[in-house]
């Protein structure tokens, strides 16, 4: 009947609304290179995450991505998602606290080399998390970080820092002997706080772990799957690689 192809017309209509509607992101303080602040070559924030995310976008035209570039801390972009105000979050570690909140998706965007940071003049050898808790040194992480729990279920002396630029400040000053993050991370704040001439990565990988896109529980069933399978693609494609080695 011709009622029934208008119906059939009109929730098609609904339906691909709903699937164009822009998942919320929050830009993540304190995380370059996965987040960049616009500047005078990038008109818009810009760095690992928002390139997968753009990918993903390629992948599949039903998705699309609307960043706050307004930086916020990690627990807080935590709780935007629980309170349903954002809807994903990209390049996080699993851990309780975000289990309760959303779904990461099963492919991982990258892999993530544990390292710290340390002043070169430091000679203290340290190949792993079990050496690190014995030597009793105060290691910083950027506060909300899932390492910190690792590290203290280890019985490292761990201290929540704030942002990873305070982090690399504080083992400058003496303040904490290292600071515990991934490569990316470390590397990417020791140049932007011009401490090359102090700060060094410390020798080895301390440890490696598979970092996630995370997707918030509220969020349409139907919409994490297309998500799944576009990261799929992505990964298969050689594509998250990709991504990956242009900021590593």
């Amino acid at each position: 009947m011709r009622w029934k192809r208008i119906l059939a017309c009109a929730l098609g209509v609904f339906a691909c609304a709903v699937s164009a509607q822009a998942l919320r992101v929050q830009f993540q303080e304190a995380s370059a290179p996965k987040y960049l602040e616009a500047d005078a070559n990038h008109p818009a924030p810009y760095g690992l995450c928002p390139d997968i995310m753009a990918a993903l976008e390629r992948q599949d035209a039903s998705l699309r991505f609307e960043l706050d570039p307004v930086p916020r801390p990690q627990k807080r972009i935590e709780f935007d998602l629980g309170s349903a105000s954002k809807d994903v979050m990209c390049g996080l570690l699993k851990s309780p606290e975000r289990l309760q909140v959303a779904y990461p998706l099963e492919t991982p965007v990258y892999l993530i080399r544990e390292r710290m940071a340390a002043r070169k003049d430091d000679t203290l050898v340290v190949a792993t998390i079990e050496d690190l808790a014995r030597s009793g040194a105060l290691v910083a992480v950027q506060t909300g970080a899932a390492y910190y729990r690792k590290l203290k279920d280890a019985g490292v002396q761990v201290v929540e820092s704030g942002g990873s630029d305070v982090a690399v400040r504080a083992v400058a000053n003496g303040q904490a002997r290292f600071f515990y993050t991934n490569s990316l991370t470390a590397a990417h704040f020791i140049r932007a706080e011009r401490l090359e001439r102090v700060l060094r990565l410390h020798p080895g990988v301390m440890d490696t772990s598979p970092a996630y896109f995370w997707v918030a529980k509220h969020v349409d069933p139907g919409v994490v799957k297309r998500l799944e399978a576009a990261m799929k693609r992505l990964k298969r494609s050689g594509e998250l690689d990709r991504i990956y080695a242009r900021y590593d």
